[in-house]
């Protein structure tokens, strides 16, 4: 193999050293000079403050789509109590005829994607009315899918929409 064979792990070895060894310098000399510059912050002057002003409102907008703060949820929680009011089980209202539960069927039909719970919530208060809510999701569902034949693969099945039993109450 000869002397040229051996050496050359060595050699090998050496040169990666010196290259980390250049690489570490590279990266002292890159935060030296970074630290050494003057800091914007400590900056009075217009430019510096239009900089930071621009820079904090570019990162709270980022912020706000991936973390929409209290406010959203707030604002969700409100949606879906309203929700559930507007589908509410008030006695003498006129909202608990059948074809008000047919028509909050459809319109949540008609959404895509199709909420089930939503669903389930109006099928529930038609039940609570007196209102038999099998023949009424079959009537729902037939109407939408004849004005909307291409939503009928997204359209939940009777036994997933059902009212559940705790909720007759």
């Amino acid at each position: 193999m000869g002397l040229a064979g051996e050496l050359k792990p060595w050699i090998l070895l050496g040169l990666g050293l010196l290259g980390l060894l250049a690489a570490a310098w590279v990266f002292d000399r890159v935060m030296e000079a970074v630290a050494s510059r003057p800091r914007v912050e400590d900056d009075d002057s217009p430019q510096a403050k239009r900089t930071r002003r621009a820079t904090s409102g570019a990162a709270f907008a980022l912020q706000q789509v991936f973390d929409p703060g209290i406010e959203h949820v707030i604002r969700a929680e409100r949606d879906a109590q309203a929700e559930e009011d507007d589908s509410g089980s008030g006695e003498g209202n006129d909202a608990d005829e059948p074809g008000s539960f047919l028509a909050a069927l459809m319109e949540t039909l008609k959404r895509v994607p199709i909420d089930p719970e939503e669903v389930r919530r109006v099928l529930t208060a038609a039940q609570r009315a007196g209102c038999d809510w099998r023949p009424l999701y079959d009537e729902a569902v037939h109407d939408t899918l004849a004005a909307r034949p291409y939503l009928a693969p997204t359209v939940p099945p009777t036994a997933r929409v059902a009212p559940r039993e705790g909720h007759l109450a």
